[in-house]
C-alpha cells in the first residue's frame, strides 16, 4: 500500500467521514465499471459498487488489507458482481419478442455484450485458484511476485496458473467463436 493510501485508510479506520468520502470519490466509478463488465446492468453495477464501499466502511476496523487499497476494492467488487451474477442466472427472463427491429448500433452492442458474457462465463469456469490468480493479475493489476506473496505460494505456481488460465480461456473461447455458440 502506498504511503498516501495508508494515510487515507488509517483516517477511514479512525472514522473520518471526509476520508471515506475521498476514498469513495477516488474509486467508485472504476468499481462501477468493473461490476458492469461482469453483470452488464448499470443500476446493479452502481448498487454493487456502493455495497462494497458501505461494507468496507462498516467493517473498516476488522479488515486487513495486505495489498493496495485499489486491489482490495477491485477484488471485492469482482467477487460481489460474480456472486450477484451467479444468483441471477436462470432467473432473468429475456423478452421473447424477436420481431422488434434493432438498429445496427444496438446489434453491435448486443454482440459485444454477448461476447463479454462468454468471456466471463469462461473465466468463471476456471478452477478456483486458477481463476483467483488470473483475476488478481489481469483485473487487479498485481504482479506475479505480489500474488505469490499474498497467497503464500511460489512465483512459479502463479506463472503456471496464469498460463493454464490463458490456455483454457483460449480453448474455450475458440469454441465459442468458431462454432458461434
Amino acid at each position: 500500500m502506498s504511503e498516501e493510501e495508508r494515510i487515507l485508510w488509517e483516517s477511514v479506520v479512525g472514522g473520518s467521514e471526509r476520508a471515506f468520502q475521498m476514498l469513495f470519490d477516488q474509486h467508485y466509478l472504476r468499481l462501477v465499471n468493473i461490476a458492469y463488465k461482469i453483470i452488464s446492468d448499470l443500476d446493479q453495477s452502481r448498487e454493487c459498487a456502493q455495497d462494497v464501499m458501505v461494507r468496507l466502511y462498516e467493517k473498516r476496523n476488522s479488515i486487513e488489507i495486505r495489498t493496495s487499497l485499489s486491489s482490495y476494492l477491485n477484488r471485492s467488487v469482482i467477487n460481489a458482481a460474480l456472486n450477484l451474477k451467479s444468483k441471477a442466472q436462470g432467473t432473468i427472463a429475456l423478452p421473447q419478442d424477436d420481431t422488434l427491429p434493432l438498429a445496427d448500433e444496438h446489434l453491435d452492442l448486443l454482440e459485444s455484450a454477448e461476447e463479454e458474457a462468454r468471456i466471463w462465463t469462461a473465466i468463471e469456469a476456471l478452477p478456483e485458484q486458477c481463476r483467483r490468480i488470473f483475476l488478481m493479475n489481469r483485473f487487479e493489476g498485481l504482479t506475479n511476485d505480489q500474488i505469490a506473496g499474498e497467497l503464500n505460494i511460489s512465483k512459479r505456481t502463479v506463472e503456471t496458473q496464469i498460463s493454464n488460465a490463458l490456455k483454457k480461456l483460449k480453448n474455450k473461447l475458440l469454441v465459442f467463436w468458431v462454432l458461434g455458440f
